[in-house]
C-alpha cells in the first residue's frame, strides 16, 4: 500500500476580532489544567476503606478522595469561621485580628513533626 505524504497546514489569516476571541479561549482553557500532585501513603485497610466508599458512588478512589478531602476542608473552614464569629458576639462585639479562612498562604508549623 503506497502511503500518503501529509503536508503541513497552510497558513491562515484569522481576523483580529477572532483572533482576540481564540487568545482569550487558549488562556481560560490553561489556567483550567493547571494542577498540583499530591502524594500521600495509606495502610493497606484505610485504602480499602475508601475503595469500597468509592465503589459504592460508582467513581475511581482517587476522585473519591479528592472529593471527600475537600467537602471536609469546606466544612472545617466554615465551622472555624462560626466559631470565631461567636467568639467575637461574646467579646461584645469589638473586632479582633482573625486570619480569613480562604487564605491560601502556608502557616507556619509551631510544633516538631
Amino acid at each position: 500500500m503506497k502511503k500518503r505524504k501529509i503536508s503541513k497546514p497552510e497558513p491562515y489569516a484569522m481576523p483580529p476580532e477572532l483572533d482576540d476571541v481564540v487568545e482569550e479561549m487558549i488562556r481560560l482553557a490553561d489556567a483550567d489544567v493547571e494542577e498540583m500532585r499530591v502524594n500521600m501513603r495509606w495502610g493497606g485497610a484505610q485504602i480499602a476503606v475508601v475503595k469500597r466508599a468509592a465503589a459504592l458512588f460508582g467513581m475511581p478512589y482517587q476522585t473519591y478522595v479528592k472529593q471527600a478531602a475537600f467537602r471536609q476542608a469546606i466544612a472545617d473552614l466554615q465551622a472555624v469561621e462560626r466559631l470565631v464569629e461567636c467568639s467575637d458576639e461574646q467579646a461584645g462585639g469589638q473586632k479582633q485580628h482573625k486570619t480569613p479562612m480562604t487564605s491560601t498562604s502556608p502557616r507556619k508549623r509551631t510544633s516538631p513533626r
